[in-house]
């Protein structure tokens, strides 16, 4: 007990009182400017108003979005009296305003872009009160990693927007701002068909290597099939029919020479529809279902030269034999493959 009464000797007792009252004071003089107490809560919200372009190449696409951002700061309140209404700044003034109130503001990066952002229009709008709404409408290149084709053209594809925080947690949290953020009902992306979306405020490390909160909207599309189906399948399918038809000729020699014929249309058509395709490291259903046509069309050539050939070793009736039987297992086969075809890329 001889410790304490040390503490408020005369030596000691006026300067620790003199720290105590200047901490007081020093508080209240901070309460009083009204600088927060712990992390900002900032209110944020995403809009995606059009699809410019979706790039399967390159994995991105091309958008124009509108940020909208609402958070307050007792630092930048003002006398009305001094500044009739609200206070309307550009980003650079707003800047220099938060510099010169020594605060910060929520400063952001959409994590996922490439390139320049190039902005439309933004502004700013400070009440009396301090509380400070953000608005930027620009249109950005996107990463779209989580692009899989495998079930191209009858894929549907996940598209993101991660929009990242500059401050750690401890600094500004995100909350979902209420009824903003939303997909335009036009979006301008003929191909594609919006099928779903939502919003989440998750935490990362990704952007500054500590944990801050990140804003993500995410939707998912689906290719419209028609024009594939008219474009691709149903082309495709004619060419099949064609060389089934020629089981019914008697003559091989007339045989060899559609079957020929139809085997370089095919391949002709193949090229042509090539700058359609995504160039992509694995197979795609589309690449399965013109490979396993293509197989299939060759097959028919060089059963009718087999077939050809046996007649020419006088060997008629087994030719005829053959024949009867490929007028359905050939059909057969071409669908079992197709079924084949159909679970494996599409079944999962």
């Amino acid at each position: 007990m001889a410790v304490y009464p040390n503490l408020v000797s005369r030596s000691g007792f006026w300067p620790i009182l003199l720290l105590v009252l200047l901490s007081i004071l020093t508080a209240q003089r901070v309460e009083a400017k009204g600088s927060p107490s712990g992390p900002v809560p900032v209110e944020v919200g995403l809009r995606l108003h059009q699809i410019v372009e979706i790039n399967q190449k390159k994995k991105n696409f091309t958008a124009v979005i509108s940020i909208k951002a609402r958070w307050k700061d007792p630092l930048l309140a003002y006398d009305p009296s001094e500044d009739t209404g609200i206070k309307m700044l550009s980003k650079k003034a707003f800047k220099a305003l938060t510099l010169k109130k020594g605060t910060r503001f929520p400063a952001v990066v959409i994590y996922n872009q490439q390139g320049n952002r190039h902005s439309h229009n933004s502004l700013i709008l400070i009440t009396p009160a301090g509380e400070v709404n953000f608005l930027e409408h620009f249109t950005v290149v996107l990463q779209a990693p989580h692009f899989d084709f495998r079930h191209f053209p009858f894929d549907t594809q996940l598209f993101e927007i991660h929009l990242d925080s500059m401050f750690p947690e401890g600094h500004f949290v995100f909350k979902k701002l209420a009824g903003y953020t939303t997909i335009g009902g036009e979006l301008g992306e003929e191909e594609w068909l919006v099928t779903g979306f939502s919003n989440r405020i998750t935490s990362t490390t990704d952007t500054i290597g500590v944990a801050g909160p990140r804003f993500t909207l995410a939707f998912t599309a689906k290719r419209h099939a028609v024009y594939y189906l008219t474009k691709i399948f149903i082309p495709v399918a004619l060419i099949i029919i064609v060389s089934w038809f020629t089981f019914f000729l008697k003559d091989y020699s007339k045989r060899i020479d559609l079957a020929g014929a139809n085997l370089l249309l095919f391949i002709a058509f193949n090229f042509t529809i090539a700058h359609e395709l995504p160039k992509l490291g694995y197979i795609t259903f589309l690449d399965a279902f013109l490979v396993s046509t293509f197989i299939i069309t060759s097959v028919v050539v060089l059963i009718n030269v087999q077939l050809k050939r046996l007649q020419n070793l006088g060997r008629d009736r087994v030719a005829e034999a053959i024949d009867r039987y490929m007028l359905w297992v050939y059909p057969l086969i071409y669908f079992i493959i197709m079924i084949i075809t159909i679970i494996t890329f599409l079944g999962g």
